[in-house]
């Protein structure tokens, strides 16, 4: 497939949709048989007349944190775009982000799973608990066979994610390093540091900021923790 930027964009969402899911059913649904191949067991068609391929159906549990959750009709493009180049028939359920970790433990007990979960945090007892128990399928052999995924992959974060060594869901492509400081660049310019590249470093420039008037307006910064003095 040619990636375009169309492509490209479908991919995040696509990722986006399923990200840190965990794939559930193990046993065969009704709607699995009836989507089997015609070797195991249906008649095939006539040659020259197969007959379009049917929507997969596809059931998620997602969070939502906006004042009401997304359209999932035709009313919402991204939406009606995602079923239309994967020919599926997409089945979600929206859960306010507040009560998501409740609504999951819950899901969970009942045995009642949709095909995918967002899972908010991996370590979560339950999830693990359910994964060991055959609750999950292990998807890790197969995204080789993925391409677009692949796109996206990264070992170390996936080792994050794995159980006992396996990989049970796709997680979401992010910054691997997602939290750092901010700070002023003309600071660092005007009192002739390097930006800081190790701890003692950075010690190092918070000191000079604090002490050396890095805005050149003649007056420093006095720590909260500085003694008070008496002249």
């Amino acid at each position: 497939m040619t990636r375009t930027k169309w492509n490209k964009g479908l991919a995040v969402l696509c990722t986006t949709a399923i990200a840190a899911s965990v794939l559930a059913a193990c046993g065969d649904s009704k709607d699995d048989k009836q989507g089997a191949s015609p070797a195991a067991g249906g008649s095939s068609p006539a040659a020259g007349s197969a007959a379009p391929a049917q929507p997969a159906k596809f059931s998620m549990m997602s969070p939502f944190y906006s004042a009401q959750p997304p359209a999932v009709d035709d009313s919402n493009a991204a939406f009606k775009a995602i079923q239309e180049k994967t020919n599926s028939k997409l089945e979600v359920t929206f859960v306010p982000g507040t009560n998501y970790n409740d609504k999951l433990n819950v899901t969970i007990a009942s045995g009642n799973l949709p095909q995918a979960m967002v899972v908010l945090d991996n370590k979560n007892a339950a999830i693990v608990g359910a994964i060991r128990s055959g609750a999950f399928w292990e998807i890790g052999p197969y995204i080789k066979q993925y391409p677009n995924i692949q796109k996206y992959w990264n070992d170390t974060i996936a080792n994050n994610i794995s159980v006992d060594g396996k990989i049970y869901g796709i997680y979401r492509d992010r910054p691997f390093a997602r939290k750092g400081l901010l700070f002023r660049q003309d600071w660092l310019d005007n009192l002739g540091l390097q930006q800081p590249k190790s701890v003692d470093d950075l010690y190092n420039v918070a000191k000079a900021f604090t002490s050396n008037d890095p805005d050149k307006n003649g007056k420093t910064i006095r720590t909260a923790s500085a003694s008070p003095t008496i002249t």
